[in-house]
């Protein structure tokens, strides 16, 4: 019961940060889903307490608006490469690369300073299945799309 409460709560805190008025595009309605799946699946991994639920997933979401914004970033710069179609100079290229590797380095520096946040509020056991529950979620997504694509009859192999 606990558990189900607290999986709600996380979910109800999830979708309040993110909730749009007026119809959806089936892209954001998908990518909500996932994000409900994401945190619920974590949730019960890493069976936060109510206060635990009620300060670490407004430090996960703002964690990960911050990458969104690093990935465009990354997106807009592999596409201005790809759009120039080698018709970059040198100079040019040196400075894409570079400002590639800046914005991957400060992803993992967002990652980090998140990382002491989440100490803060959570003992480092939980610290520690929040990271394996994330990889296990990845995990268990991939497997669920592959299952989707087969045929009903070749699914759960």
């Amino acid at each position: 019961m606990k558990n189900i409460f607290i999986i709600t709560l996380s979910m109800f805190l999830f979708l309040t940060s993110s909730t749009v008025l007026g119809q959806k595009p089936y892209a954001e309605q998908r990518r909500e889903q996932y994000e409900a799946q994401k945190v619920a699946f974590i949730s019960k991994n890493v069976n936060f307490t109510v206060k635990e639920a009620q300060v670490f997933w407004p430090y996960y979401n703002e964690l990960q608006e911050n990458k969104v914004e690093i990935q465009k970033s990354l997106r807009q710069i592999i596409n201005r490469i790809e759009r120039e179609n080698g018709n970059n100079q040198d100079k040019e290229l040196e400075k894409l690369s570079d400002d590639l590797i800046d914005l991957r380095v400060k992803e993992v520096q967002l990652e980090k300073s998140y990382h002491v946040k989440f100490k803060s509020v959570l003992p480092i056991k939980k610290v520690l299945k929040f990271y394996r529950a994330e990889v296990q979620f990845k995990t268990f997504f991939v497997r669920q799309m592959r299952d989707q694509n087969r045929p009903p009859n070749q699914r759960n192999r």
